[in-house]
């Protein structure tokens, strides 16, 4: 949701002090707030928070609670903080979570309702672009209506990290979130790594049972991408394919994680599972496993888990510039925000087509054998690759009207050096708006 002017206001006139670290996953004893003891108490011990520290609100009408400002640079971001409601539901009140990047706010709301007795809980997801380097954001938890008085709160911890596959609606710490068979010394976690979205991923050792489960997800009609982000270590021995799956009420739908795709000590996101949803508030769960026990897995980490509305799926045959096949991979298109798709094996200019009707003609008569244009070209969008890879990065409309509506994507390269005509093709993406 898109911040009103007025909160927008209130939010960057007490703003916290700048701090120059980007925080993935901390504590929440360095914010501020708004009034002192007895009304709140500071850095109370509490076992069952994620860093062992909390901040605690006894009594307050005006709640403000506010981070340092962090300095970030370009990319898709997405926050949450961690907080609970303790000894009874007196004083519980809605509890509004605000990003402010730069000069632009979005917010989500934790509902009174969802806040159940000492049960610890996550604000759902804000998301959020920056586009200018160094842009300072700050975080707030608020309900500001001095007539409730809000009581006995525990405010545990923060997430905040930059995620590679653009806007989602769920961003999942695996190690945090998620659950897997088997522990020590098969699993070590969670572990440090920075290159991982929340700053932590779980190890895996090594075992032949690899099974992993998420929470239970209740989603409402529409089309949604799911993906996992992992990674192999260490080598290349140990590598088997891994499947993620949705079950829904006893169905199993699955894409393969193909050890090809497995890059070496690289974090890479798992191919698309598409799927939809067609019943109110229905329930699904998803597991990452290969359970195929004759096989040995080793030396894995799992980062996180990634949901998404929309879809971006892939028809038809690629022909070959002088790079390789002519490689196409689209984001799920979100209204109103950055569809990026990325065109590889370009060697110089390269053409993004947009259309709506799909067809087949084959092009080897006009000099590009094993080539075909497979949409209309309602318009185009002219890319200049670098070191192989052309990126467009187009903002979609804000229309509601296009709600489940489908269009049609398929890329173009010019190189001279791969037939007769000097241009090669990709696959059609079919990319299609969640309702």
């Amino acid at each position: 949701m898109r911040l009103p002017p007025a909160v927008l206001a209130i939010s960057l006139g007490l703003v916290a002090p700048l701090a120059a670290q980007v925080v993935q996953h901390q504590g929440l004893t360095d914010w501020t707030h708004l009034g002192t003891a007895p009304n709140w108490t500071d850095d109370v011990p509490e076992p069952s928070a994620d860093f062992g520290l909390v901040d605690q609100l006894n009594q307050e009408t005006d709640l403000y609670y506010a981070s340092p400002v962090y300095l970030l640079d370009p990319g898709t971001y997405v926050a949450s903080v961690r907080v609970r409601k303790t000894v009874s539901q007196t004083g519980v009140a809605d509890l509004t979570f605000v990003v402010v990047a730069g000069s632009v706010g979005d917010l989500t709301t934790l509902a009174a309702a969802d806040q159940p007795t000492d049960t610890w809980v996550r604000t759902a997801n804000v998301v959020f672009d920056v586009t200018v380097p160094q842009t300072p954001v700050s975080l707030f938890l608020q309900n500001r209506d001095t007539n409730i008085t809000k009581q006995n709160y525990q405010f545990d911890s923060v997430r905040l990290g930059r995620i590679d596959v653009g806007p989602v609606i769920a961003c999942e710490s695996m190690p945090l979130d998620w659950g897997h068979h088997w522990g020590a010394p098969y699993y070590t976690g969670p572990v440090a790594d920075n290159d991982s979205v929340f700053g932590v991923a779980e190890e895996l050792s090594y075992v032949w049972w690899l099974f992993w489960e998420s929470p239970t997800y209740t989603l409402q009609p529409g089309t949604y991408t799911a993906n996992v982000r992992a990674k192999k270590t260490v080598s290349t021995a140990g590598a088997y394919p891994i499947d993620l799956q949705i079950d829904i009420g006893g169905n199993v739908t699955q894409v393969t994680w193909a050890v090809a795709d497995q890059t070496l000590n690289t974090f890479v996101v798992t191919p698309d599972l598409t799927f939809d949803i067609t019943q109110p508030n229905t329930q699904v769960v998803f597991r990452f496993n290969n359970t195929n026990t004759a096989f040995q897995k080793t030396n894995y980490r799992f980062d996180a888990f990634y949901l998404r509305r929309g879809s971006f799926g892939y028809e038809g045959t690629a022909c070959a510039s002088s790079l390789g096949t002519v490689r196409m991979r689209g984001a799920p298109p979100q209204l109103g925000r950055v569809h990026r798709v990325e065109i590889g094996n370009a060697p110089g200019i390269a053409l993004l087509i947009y259309g709506v009707t799909p067809q087949s003609i084959d092009l080897t008569a006009i000099g590009m054998p094993g080539c075909s244009l497979y949409t209309n070209v309602s318009f185009s969008v002219p890319l200049q690759a670098q070191n192989g890879t052309a990126v467009s990065e187009l903002t979609m409309p804000s229309i509601p009207a296009l709600a489940g509506q489908t269009f049609l994507n398929q890329a173009v390269v010019v190189d001279p050096a791969a037939n007769a005509l000097g241009l090669a093709s990709s696959q059609r993406g079919r990319a299609r708006f969640s309702l």
